[in-house]
């Protein structure tokens, strides 16, 4: 059990956020006090079926889609962050954008 109810989230975003570390990013979209921070993701919110074919190739089908709790759908296209950052923001400076986020909410404080 938590503390406190509803927590800040902060999630850190980049181009090497794919797949199933999307489909996280999405399961917090549409709450009160989530926020992503980075850069967009990779564009891979699906889920995918590979069929092998007779030749040897494979055809890989997309099935699903990733949708949030606001019915917003997520597919191949990147999904932006609520705080972008520049293109040559570095890890540290996109924590310390979360942090100060964090920091000045209610009921967040530093350890």
């Amino acid at each position: 059990m938590l503390t406190h109810q509803d927590p800040p989230v902060a999630l850190l975003t980049s181009g090497v956020t794919a797949s199933a570390a999307e489909a996280v990013l999405v399961a917090f979209r549409g709450l009160n006090r989530a926020r992503t921070f980075g850069r967009p993701t990779a564009g891979f919110a699906t889920g995918n079926t590979i069929f092998p074919l007779s030749d040897g190739a494979v055809l890989v089908v997309t099935e699903v889609r990733d949708e949030d709790r606001t019915g917003t759908l997520y597919g191949n296209v990147p999904i932006p962050p609520d705080q972008p950052l520049p293109e040559d923001a570095t890890a540290g400076e996109t924590v310390a954008a979360a942090q100060a986020w964090l920091h000045a909410q209610p009921g967040c404080r530093a350890s």
